[in-house]
């Protein structure tokens, strides 16, 4: 009984993905899955994951902990304009780094209640901006 060179290979192949649990390759399977979104679930069944594209054109891709709370994320408006943000446990945005359709970018850091603290960026000229803001909304100091 002789095992070809492409035989035995094929057979390290499929023992391989048996034991680091891959999906084999099937020959002539598609290369590319098309659907409005997919959901990442862990192996309870909770969502922690979820890339998609909404109605009104935005295109996005949102990570949950494991308490369901979304905690990181990033996105694509349809005018161009992209987003990234990273989330508390608790599901709070954090920080959140824009780069608007006309080129100019911001960095927001929130508190844990939520609100603003601290808005960096630059202007639509280049001039660059920072200001740092008290729980009620107020500058207490900015720059330039």
């Amino acid at each position: 009984f002789r095992v070809s060179v492409a035989q035995g290979l094929h057979a390290i192949q499929r023992e391989r993905e048996r034991l680091l649990g891959q999906a084999p390759v099937v020959p002539g399977a598609a290369k590319a899955l098309e659907a409005e979104r997919f959901n990442l679930r862990d192996g309870r069944g909770n969502l922690r994951g979820s890339l998609g594209a909404a109605t009104d054109g935005t295109a996005s891709l949102v990570l949950y902990n494991t308490a369901g709370m979304r905690q990181a994320g990033l996105g694509v408006l349809p005018d161009g304009t992209a987003s990234l943000f990273l989330g508390s446990p608790a599901g709070h945005t954090a920080t959140e780094l824009t780069l608007y359709r006309d080129g100019t970018p911001s960095l927001v850091v929130r508190d844990r209640a939520g609100k603003t603290r601290v808005l960096l960026g630059a202007a639509a000229d280049g001039q660059p901006f920072i200001y740092f803001l008290a729980a009620a909304g107020a500058n207490t100091w900015k720059a330039p």
